[in-house]
């Protein structure tokens, strides 16, 4: 983490506080790629599944947690901050997250798919 802090530019707001590092996807490969739509400001957005936060007693993200976003080899990325928090029922997911989330069509039904591939 200081590695990459200590690489931002002079005038660059420095993180405070820090979660993890992680990488989007279930590959190496999708995790490059869902890391470039990060970069490129395509994925705005990102959605994980509450029970897995609860099965390993995990703190649920809050605004202002930052993160590092790697790619499938775990190189950092990016880093990214958390702006909103919102626990929705899975049908309860909007056309607007789903093109947020910048994956796929950016389709609910195709965010909708991937997830269920993910259960």
């Amino acid at each position: 983490m200081n590695q990459i802090l200590e690489s931002l530019p002079p005038p660059a707001d420095r993180p405070q506080g820090y979660l993890e590092a992680f990488y989007f996807g279930t590959s190496k490969e999708g995790a490059a790629q869902i890391a470039a739509l990060v970069v490129d400001g395509i994925k705005t957005a990102a959605g994980s599944l509450k029970w897995g936060y609860d099965a390993d007693q995990k703190p649920l993200p809050k605004q202002g947690d930052f993160n590092i976003v790697t790619d499938g080899d775990g190189h950092p990325v990016c880093i990214i901050e958390t702006t909103e928090v919102r626990v929705i029922p899975f049908d309860e997911v909007d056309e607007q997250f789903a093109y947020e989330g910048g994956e796929g069509d950016r389709t609910l039904a195709s965010w909708r798919e991937m997830y269920w591939a993910c259960l």
